[in-house]
This record gives C-alpha cells, sequence and structure tokens, in this order.
C-alpha cells in the first residue's frame, strides 16, 4: 500500500504530475482555452495515455483531470448535464492508471460564480464543490487550486473537511 500525501510530505519531496493541458493542446486534443475536463466523455484515452506517461515518468501522484469541472463552467460549453459524469470518468481514469502505486488526487478549482457578498452565491458555490467532491469519490486527497478569493478557497477546504476524511493541498498558480 501507498503511504498517504501527509506521511509522504514528511521530510520527501513528492513528485506529481501535470502539464496536461498544454500536451492535450499540442496533442490537438484541444485547443487553447481553460475547457477541457469534457475531455474526459470526448477523449478518455488521451487523459489515460498522458497518465501513463507521467506514472511512467515517475509521478507519484496523478490529479484527476477535473479542473474547471464545475457545473457552471462547463455550462459555458454545454456540458453541464454530464458534470458528475466527467468528474466520475476523470477520478476512474486516474485510479485505474494509478492502481496501488500512485496517490491520486482529485481536483478542485475557482468556480467563477463566488460573491463574497452573496449568501445565494456562498449556497450555489457550496452544491457546486459537493456535487464534484461526491464524484470524485476514493481519491486520496484533495488540490484546491486557482482561488483568487480566499473566501471562496475557504469554502471549499470546508467543504472537503465536511464531505471526506481526506487532506487537502492548496495552491494558486
Amino acid at each position: 500500500m501507498v503511504k498517504g500525501i501527509l506521511d509522504r510530505l514528511n521530510g520527501e519531496i513528492v513528485l506529481g504530475d501535470g502539464g496536461y493541458i498544454v500536451e492535450l493542446e499540442q496533442r490537438g486534443y484541444v485547443e487553447a482555452g481553460a475547457f477541457t475536463p469534457e475531455l474526459a466523455l470526448t477523449h478518455p484515452y488521451a487523459i489515460e495515455a498522458l497518465h501513463r506517461e507521467m506514472k511512467n515518468a515517475g509521478a507519484e501522484v496523478l490529479q484527476v483531470m477535473a479542473f474547471y469541472g464545475s457545473r457552471e463552467k462547463l455550462a459555458t460549453v454545454g456540458y453541464e448535464d454530464r458534470t458528475i459524469d466527467i468528474n466520475q470518468i476523470a477520478t476512474k481514469i486516474a485510479k485505474d492508471v494509478a492502481g496501488d502505486e500512485l496517490l491520486v488526487a482529485g481536483d478542485l478549482s475557482t468556480t467563477w460564480k463566488w460573491n463574497k457578498d452573496n449568501e445565494r452565491s456562498h449556497k450555489l458555490v457550496s452544491d457546486m464543490f459537493d456535487e464534484q467532491i461526491e464524484a470524485q469519490y476514493g481519491v486520496d486527497f484533495f488540490i484546491g487550486e486557482l482561488f483568487f478569493n480566499l473566501g471562496e478557497a475557504m469554502l471549499c477546504l470546508d467543504r472537503i473537511k465536511k464531505n471526506t476524511g481526506v487532506p487537502a493541498i492548496f495552491r494558486r498558480l
């Protein structure tokens, strides 16, 4: 069994994967832009191939290909009704490639719907995080990324804590 992320980070360097969007763009699967999680539906083999390449290159963590995978973001490209499918398929691909050898990190990102002064937006964003967290069930930990508002990042962390027993790492690009 693979050591958890917290054990690994205690005095060790952990090598993760990365650069999927750029690589998928170079391979002709997407055009430059922020909307790519739908590739879990349209080109799952491309994501699987990249995960395998990252694994073969020595990555110890595979990240679920769900950046901008929230319902509202996917609505901008017509995939809002497939939000759960996209997140579940992307998670399954990463977990299948990782097997018992690597850790899998769930992926949550800014929703672009957060408004610190609007309680309705807090509920909307909370529900979107909950939906993705549930769909990414079974990951070893979550990575929260590209949060521009501390309040939204803190809400995301709260939802991870309330819905899972796994650690979370946040980063801002």
